[in-house]
This record gives C-alpha cells, structure tokens and sequence, in this order.
C-alpha cells in the first residue's frame, strides 16, 4: 500500500516535471523568434533611416545657397544641443541620429554641385564653294 502511493507520487512528479521542461523549452522557442523580430526591425530601421538620408541629401542638391545656409544652421544647432548635455552624449541610442545629423550637416556644407550641361546642339556648316 504504501508502496503503491510512492509509485503514484513519483509518477506524478515525473508529469510535472516533463510538463515544466515542456513549457521551458516553448518559452525559449518564443524567446529566440522574439529576438529574431528584434533584430529584423532594427536592420529594417537602419535600412530606412539611410534611405531617408539619402532622399535629404537629395533634397539639398536643389537648394538656394540661403537655405542651405538656414539649414546647416539648424542641424549646427542640434549638435551643438547635443555635445552640450555631457550625460546626453554617452547615451547609445543617440549615436545613430547624431550620426545622421552630421552627415547631413556635411552634406549641407559641402558646394552644391554644378548643375547638369546641357549638350551642344550640333550645328550645321553650310559651305559656298
């Protein structure tokens, strides 16, 4: 009798602990599809962010020299904020965005580049010989 009920018992502990292992390891699994997601969206959002540079960057190149001054003014601005606020500065996360601001402040400095030439129309030579 009373080893029929250590039987049971330990049966019973062996369920539990087979259904624990069993949850663990589906938490890991969805933990690991978590971190795949997290990884994904970032590289999607770093992917995004260079695009969207690129489109400014863009934008600039049709720019009066006034706006383009206006606009590195404000992107000076927002870096000189930046640098200004020592504990700001150490955060990771604004390694990327301070990055961007600065490419852009560059691209912003940098001549304009000369507008396309037109091709020369080709002239005809007509010759009285």
């Amino acid at each position: 009798m009373l080893q029929d009920k250590l039987d049971v018992t330990e049966k019973n502990v062996a369920d539990v602990v087979v259904a624990k292992l069993a949850e663990l390891d589906a938490s890991r699994r969805m933990l690991d599809q978590y971190r795949g997601s997290v990884e994904m969206l970032k590289k999607q959002l770093a992917q995004s962010g260079e695009e969207d540079l690129d489109m400014l960057e863009e934008e600039l190149r049709t720019c009066s020299s006034s706006e383009r001054r206006e606009r590195y003014e404000a992107l000076d601005a927002a870096l000189a904020a930046l640098a200004a606020r020592p504990r700001v500065g150490a955060w990771g996360r604004l390694a990327a965005p301070r990055a961007a601001l600065e490419r852009l402040a560059f691209a912003v400095a940098a001549a304009p580049p000369p507008p396309p030439q037109q091709p020369l129309a080709s002239a005809t030579v007509h010759s009285t010989a």
